[in-house]
């Protein structure tokens, strides 16, 4: 209305008004006159003008999972102006849009700058060592990395106690947040390795010494037979092992076969569960 007045004001006529989109000048103020302001015109001609109704307005595409090209190219053929905001490490795959300024779907005018980021791909955190920790600590130092554990029992070790963690998977090296790291856990020595008392098994039966040899967890147990005039017939003479010893020594029993009978050296491994068979049928 302004304008109008100002054209009439000096001596000219307001003839077609139109309006159009413009990024540049305020919705309801003029564009531009035709002719342009400033031109030679006679009194009581006709003045055209063109009056601003705003930006044109458009929708902001969704860039999830374009590439900086791709998301360059639709931001401008939408009417935007795109802009690069950076890279940063997220969940969205490497070298694609991880997020975006305005959000996908929201109205803006044509001309409003859309800031986009790129992926480098997830967080990677540093897997720390926790060899030679207790499962409990282990455990908890891998979770407080943002680790799944799995955790395995391992073998017998000399070098590790048992319930420590004597190896891992992986050992070192970089892992996303939420991936297993495994964790083997010593049994600690192998029992076979440590020494324990030997029975004395000298005056018992050979079924009583076997059987009590077994439970002690010797288990390479022999028996030879041999006269005696002092050790009545089935009891045990004497045995090669005593004091202590590993469970996996072998053991040898010699067991009376009474008075007056020859030595004989029928020197056999025995078993807890046939132990009692032979010594029948020996004596």
């Amino acid at each position: 209305e302004a304008a109008r007045q100002a054209i009439e004001a000096a001596g000219y006529v307001v003839g077609e008004v139109t309006e159009e989109n413009s990024t540049d000048t305020v919705s309801g103020r003029v564009i531009r006159t035709d002719p342009a302001a400033d031109s030679e015109l006679a009194k009581g001609e006709t003045v055209n003008i063109v009056v601003s109704i705003g930006a044109k307005k458009g929708t902001v595409p969704d860039l999830n999972g374009k590439t900086a090209e791709e998301a360059q190219q639709m931001i401008e053929d939408a009417g935007f102006v795109a802009k690069f905001g950076g890279n940063e490490s997220s969940d969205a795959e490497e070298n694609t849009v991880s997020r975006q300024d305005p959000a996908s779907g929201t109205e803006a005018d044509e001309g409003t700058t859309i800031t986009y980021w790129i992926s480098t791909g997830p967080e990677l955190t540093n897997v720390p060592n926790v060899i030679g920790d207790d499962q409990a600590t282990a455990r908890a130092t891998l979770e407080s990395a943002g680790f799944t554990v799995s955790i395995q029992y391992g073998e017998y070790s000399d070098r590790y106690d048992e319930g420590v963690v004597m190896s891992q998977e992986p050992n070192g090296g970089q892992l996303e947040a939420g991936e297993t790291v495994t964790i083997y856990i010593s049994l600690g020595k192998d029992p076979a390795t440590i020494p324990v008392n030997v029975p004395a098994v000298t005056g018992m039966s050979e079924s009583e010494a076997i059987n009590e040899l077994n439970s002690a967890g010797f288990t390479n147990v022999s028996v030879s037979h041999e006269s005696s005039n002092t050790v009545p017939k089935g009891d045990v003479i004497r045995q090669t092992q005593s004091g202590t010893a590993t469970t996996d020594t072998y053991i040898e029993i010699v067991v009376s076969s009474g008075s007056g009978s020859s030595s004989t050296d029928d020197t056999q491994p025995t078993d807890p569960d046939d132990s009692t068979t032979q010594s029948d049928s020996q004596g």
